[in-house]
């Protein structure tokens, strides 16, 4: 009977401990692009989208049915009756050079909107890529404050244990309390951003919200030179969003020439049978055509023209703000690398520095107003520290979005076991 309890025991864990896992996931950095692409909710869109442009594409240039007629023509002149009876077919049919020109636009579109959905994927992705890091920043910070958090609460029984001694007053312990307080609420307001950022980022990875993430990749990067290589790079080198949008001017093109050719867009023919009195049977055939005398399509021309040059114009405008915002971005890229480089030393020995605070306090060697004097110090140059680092990320993102390439990437473990011998 025990026996059987013990392999009842052994089963209920084995099987909890497999649904606590069935709950979680774990992604690397290097898994973002290949899970999204095939859960994210965006990324389904986006090919929706192209399925539309598609769609759009083939009711543009879709053939028009033919038109099934029938007559029957009577006359009387009070002796004689005749009656005539016509079943005819009429197609409406395009001009060959305007179909021509009509396809050519459609065709540019469809493939502009080939172009725009891998722009759009590229943003999606580095939106993604920035999310994970700002996450693993939100939880590093959440350590840093935490030892602070630690070292206080240190410091307040410390203070305890001198109060009761009668060698201080009661005010240094409120003091540290206070203190400690403000350290909680940062730790707090990192949770809350956190979660709301966590929650989030599944939704637009297409991770069910019930289930826990873990950020396996740190946030050790290899930079390339980064500045180097963005200085080589040119900024306006032909991306697919640069390509869409051209695409789209090009389409434009096309359909003002289409409208210059519509002065005589189509012509209808009709064929069919005949039939008079049932004595005389045949044939009947007509073409009609619109003659260009009331209008001459010039209103659809100027329409498309100032359409083509306006689309021309905002291409121009937006090549030009790009440069530029570009330009901001890689110069603000690297003064941000800068100051994170100078001060990264500082930060990678945080935990001796606040090793350093608690001893001279617990040992009498700093007096409390320098002990709180510098906890605040170093608080806020934690969180000035990681608000530089989520800044520094975005703004390499964000050219990743624009150029449509990968700027940063995580370091390999081979190079991190040499880093470390």
């Amino acid at each position: 009977m025990v026996f059987r309890i013990l392999i009842s025991i052994v089963i209920l864990a084995a099987v909890s401990h497999a649904f606590a896992f069935a709950d979680e996931i774990s992604i690397r950095f290097e898994d973002i692009d290949e899970y999204a692409l095939k859960n994210s909710p965006h990324a389904f869109l986006l090919a929706k989208d192209l399925e539309l442009a598609g769609a759009e594409r083939d009711v543009s240039l879709r053939w028009s049915n033919p038109e099934l007629t029938g007559e029957m023509e009577r006359v009387d002149n009070g002796s004689l009756t005749l009656t005539e009876y016509t079943i005819a077919l009429e197609k409406e049919l395009t001009l060959p050079w305007v179909g021509a020109r009509n396809r050519k636009g459609r065709n540019l579109e469809l493939e502009a909107a080939r172009f725009r959905k891998r722009a759009a994927t590229w943003r999606l992705r580095s939106t993604l890529r920035r999310d994970y890091i700002r996450l693993k920043i939100y939880q590093t910070e959440a350590e840093f404050l935490g030892k602070f958090a630690l070292l206080m609460e240190n410091a307040s029984d410390v203070a305890d244990a001198r109060k009761s001694e009668g060698a201080i007053s009661g005010v240094e312990q409120r003091l540290i309390e206070m203190s400690l307080l403000g350290i909680r609420k940062l730790i707090n307001a990192n949770r809350e951003e956190y979660r709301a950022l966590m929650a989030e980022w599944k939704t637009d990875m297409g991770i069910p919200p019930s289930m826990n993430v873990v950020l396996e990749s740190d946030i050790r990067f290899i930079q390339e030179g980064l500045h180097s290589h963005l200085i080589r790079t040119s900024i306006g080198d032909t991306t697919a969003d640069i390509s869409g949008r051209q695409l789209d001017t090009q389409a434009l093109a096309a359909d003002v020439q289409r409208e210059k050719g519509g002065i005589l867009p189509s012509l209808t023919i009709a064929g069919g049978y005949k039939n008079v009195e049932d004595s005389f049977d045949g044939f009947v055939v007509g073409l009609s055509m619109p003659i260009p005398l009331l209008n001459r399509n010039s209103g659809n021309v100027d329409r498309a023209r100032a359409e083509y040059e306006r689309a021309r114009i905002q291409l121009d405008l937006y090549r030009s703000a790009r440069a530029r915002h570009l330009g901001a971005l890689i110069e603000s890229a690297g003064e941000k690398a800068d100051l994170i480089e100078r001060y990264m030393e500082n930060m990678e020995t945080i935990d001796e520095q606040v090793e350093d605070l608690a001893v001279s306090y617990r040992e009498g060697w700093m007096p409390l107003a320098a002990l709180l004097e510098g906890v605040d110090v170093y608080a806020d140059g934690i969180e000035h520290y990681f608000d530089l680092l989520e800044e520094y990320y975005s703004a390499v993102f964000e050219l990743e979005a624009h150029l449509e390439r990968e700027l940063l990437h995580t370091v390999p473990q081979e190079q991190e076991r040499e880093d470390t011998d």
